[in-house]
């Protein structure tokens, strides 16, 4: 009895971290943990946003000096495409891998013509996930209420082997019932000290 009261909390432990793992495995592609290693990254080499904002037709730009919760609140979009890697989706998606003929890089497209509010996800890299240039999906959301298309695009330079995004844009088309037609793009460059 005693042996049994000694490795049952043990044995909780273990399982608890079993299934831990599985939750942190991503099917396609982990959006998550690329926010977060880049905003990591951001912490350490502190860039200056350059922010254009085009809403309708009138145009709004400034600069900003690195702010830890603003650059955050500003990629959180960027986590949204990791609904692909939910369980309900596993299969749903066709990878495939391309030369782009416009450059000198790699594609990875994970594309489905099923039921999901991404459409597609198009990675640019030169030969591995370590040398990703470039990131282009669109995520969608339609209901009684809404009807919302957002084109997200994320460019990377290299930094020590690893990306580190200097570009990204947001072009988004969004009704609601009753309203106009609201288009909005955002299009960010971060400028890195050297």
């Amino acid at each position: 009895m005693k042996l049994v009261l000694l490795f049952s909390p043990i044995l909780l432990f273990l399982s608890s971290c079993i299934s831990e793992e599985k939750e942190h495995f991503k099917t396609y592609f982990d959006f998550d943990s690329l926010v977060s290693s880049q905003l990591d990254l951001m912490r350490q080499s502190r860039p200056v946003l350059i922010k254009k904002t085009i809403l309708n037709s009138k145009v709004d730009s400034l600069q900003l000096n690195f702010d830890t919760t603003r650059l955050k609140n500003e990629l959180e979009i960027f986590r949204l495409p990791d609904v692909i890697n939910k369980p309900m989706y596993k299969g749903l998606y066709t990878i495939e891998t391309n030369e782009d003929f416009n450059s000198n890089l790699m594609t990875k497209i994970f594309s489905t013509t099923g039921k999901s509010p991404v459409p597609f996800v198009k990675l640019f890299l030169k030969e591995n996930i370590n040398e990703l240039k470039r990131i282009e999906t669109q995520v969608n959301e339609t209901n009684i209420m809404i009807d919302s298309h957002r084109a997200l695009t994320i460019e990377f330079d290299d930094c020590r082997g690893k990306p580190r995004l200097v570009h990204y844009r947001i072009t988004s088309r969004q009704k609601m019932i009753f309203s106009h037609a609201v288009n909005l793009s955002i299009e960010g460059w971060l400028k890195y000290p050297v």
